[in-house]
């Protein structure tokens, strides 16, 4: 499945962010048209990262070398800002999705679980709040892309960033609320 979800990853990656290198190469695909909600995220994109953790997590017992991870995870941070100002510059339109980011974040994930944390109540809201952000910052993100466009100030991708983030967190902290106050929604996170 491993092998399969990085063949489907790379293949996604020609589809989008590198979809005008290999234009002509792969002129039968059909262009990326922005549609993130699409089926075939999950395959090109999704897969990857979650045949990836199942696979870090089988190796949590091993002895990994945490010293050379981090300094793996420092370079393929910096070849992924890198690949981002590459990808500005092609004039690509979703360049969220990089060859880097998933080195990088695999490096990390393979070091979180070997930190030895004392348990807070924090690490316990922060975990509610990342399923959360995760599975809604799509859809928000979509939402206010297409009500505040009209205002200069949002189409500058950092404040977007910033109000998708924040927006994330209140429907968060609200279907939190609700989950305690008034009806069960603990399905949700």
């Amino acid at each position: 499945i491993l092998i399969i979800s990085i063949i489907f990853y790379i293949f996604g990656l020609i589809l989008v962010p590198y979809n005008s290198i290999f234009i002509k190469i792969f002129s039968f695909i059909p262009k990326y048209q922005g549609n993130v909600l699409m089926c075939r995220n999950f395959l090109t994109f999704a897969l990857v990262y979650i045949s990836i953790g199942y696979y870090i997590n089988l190796l949590k017992t091993k002895k990994i070398n945490i010293k050379l991870i981090s300094y793996l995870s420092a370079i393929f941070f910096i070849l992924s800002i890198i690949e981002f100002i590459y990808l500005k510059n092609i004039d690509c339109k979703y360049y969220a999705l990089q060859i880097f980011i998933l080195l990088s974040s695999s490096c990390i994930c393979t070091i979180l679980p070997r930190i030895n944390l004392k348990p807070k109540k924090i690490y316990i809201k922060l975990r509610k709040y990342s399923i959360l952000i995760y599975c809604l910052h799509t859809l928000i993100y979509l939402f206010l892309e297409k009500g505040l466009s009209k205002y200069p100030l949002f189409n500058n991708s950092i404040i977007m960033y910033i109000t998708t983030v924040i927006t994330c967190i209140i429907i968060s902290e609200l279907i939190m609320y609700i989950d305690k106050k008034i009806i069960k929604l603990k399905f949700l996170y």
